[in-house]
Formats: C-alpha cells, structure tokens, sequence
C-alpha cells in the first residue's frame, strides 16, 4: 500500500517537472516526452 502510494508521488512529481519543463523550454517534443515518461515507468 505505503509502495503504491510512494509510486503515485513519484508520477505525480514527474508531471509538475514536465510542466516546469514546458514552461522553460516551451517545446511540444519534450512535453510529449514527459507524458510518455510515466507510461513506461509503470509497466
């Protein structure tokens, strides 16, 4: 339970540092970069 839930932060954090990215860079490669990061992390 305490593994998944420390999983979800760690997703979670992924997204607000694809944000920060973004707002940075302002590039939509990266950006989709980031949102497929957390897709293969899970599997």
């Amino acid at each position: 339970m305490f593994r998944i839930n420390n999983h979800f932060k760690y997703i979670l954090s992924s997204y607000y540092a694809s944000i920060g990215t973004y707002t940075k860079l302002k590039s939509q490669r990266t950006v989709f970069f980031f949102l497929l990061t957390p897709l293969w992390t899970q599997c």
